[in-house]
């Protein structure tokens, strides 16, 4: 099943250049194929992970994965040729394509920002040097907190209101701690900011990720981040546990139960083996957008946090990753 799923992955990039991801809103039955890079930064980050556990023909079939996501790349850096990448196409703009209104206003143009910046530059295996220069390009769009804390900001946008999600911080941390970068003061105050956050997982998922906004989704990056590196998250290791077993106890989404199980195994964690004939699709999303977030208008914020005005991305090849994980994982943890 392993085989199958990384062949497809190499086919459907071949096969649906530019349609690789789609995004749609249940409540007003909208759906538009598109290409925004986050689908294909995070599939090359899973396969890359898992690439030291696999057979030298799968290992051959990511590196020709590798080969058509990273030819892609170019197409999303900034415009102005900063080490900064975009959710959409920059060379030429190409923002909500396939769309009636909002690929046409420059209002939902979206600046650059930390999540796809991290996970492109993770894929590109770029050098320490050029990360430290882009941590240190991050520092200065850092948001002071009324609280005292300085923590990194979602976007590289001057008029962008500043935000924080907790799955794009811990991808932007992951970058910076594959290279032993030093820790400076907006480092431990993000990581004070995630711990002080974690425990909201579960209750107030929009108002801590508001670009994943699910239980499974956000527990899902705190495991892959604390699996991997020891950090000052460490103590929230048992909370992220039970958080995961109490969370699947009312999961009825396949693919959120698929991601909770890798990211238990990730926490070593021993779990019984999912019933794969199962498998569903339905209702998992990897990407929300809410348009009406950013406005500072106390009925556009309540609109912002129901799901009937917010847009969903789901790519069949970011699933298909998310399950070669787990496959994997799992053949480890019997």
């Amino acid at each position: 099943m392993l085989d199958r799923i990384i062949s497809e992955i190499e086919t459907g990039l071949n096969a649906h250049p530019d349609r690789w991801a789609t995004r749609f809103t249940p409540f007003w039955h909208y759906r538009r194929p598109e290409n925004n890079i986050f689908s294909l930064a995070s599939t090359l980050f899973i396969l890359q992970e898992l690439e030291p556990r696999l057979s030298p023909e799968n290992r051959q079939k990511i590196a020709a994965i590798t080969r058509l996501i990273t030819r892609e790349y170019p197409r999303f850096q900034n415009k102005d040729g900063r080490i900064t990448y975009n959710f959409y196409p920059t060379r030429p703009s190409g923002h909500f394509p396939n769309g009636y209104l909002m690929q046409h206003l420059d209002h939902f143009r979206l600046p650059d920002d930390i999540d796809d910046t991290a996970l492109i530059t993770l894929t590109l295996k770029t050098p320490p040097k050029e990360v430290q220069a882009l941590k240190d390009l991050t520092e200065t769009f850092a948001e002071d907190l009324p609280s005292g804390q300085r923590i990194y900001s979602t976007w590289y946008g001057k008029n962008m209101p500043k935000e924080q999600d907790v799955c794009a911080l811990l991808n932007l941390l992951y970058l910076f701690h594959t290279h032993t970068l030093p820790l400076t003061r907006t480092d431990y105050d993000t990581f004070a900011f995630l711990r002080e956050k974690a425990g909201e997982a579960l209750s107030r998922p929009f108002e801590i990720a508001r670009h994943y906004a699910t239980p499974a989704l956000i527990l899902y990056h705190y495991s892959r981040f604390m699996s991997r590196f020891p950090s000052p998250l460490d103590p929230l290791r048992p909370l992220i546990i039970s958080a995961l077993k109490e969370a699947l106890t009312r999961e009825k989404v396949f693919m959120n139960r698929v991601i909770m199980e890798s990211a238990l195994i990730k926490m070593e964690e021993k779990r019984a083996p999912l019933d794969l004939s199962q498998f569903s699709s339905k209702g998992f999303h990897t990407f929300i957008g809410a348009p009406f977030a950013p406005f500072n208008f106390s009925l556009l914020k309540k609109w912002a946090a129901k799901p009937a005005y917010q847009i969903f991305w789901h790519s069949d090849i970011h699933q298909k990753a998310l399950l070669a994980e787990y496959l994997v994982l799992s053949s480890l943890n019997s």
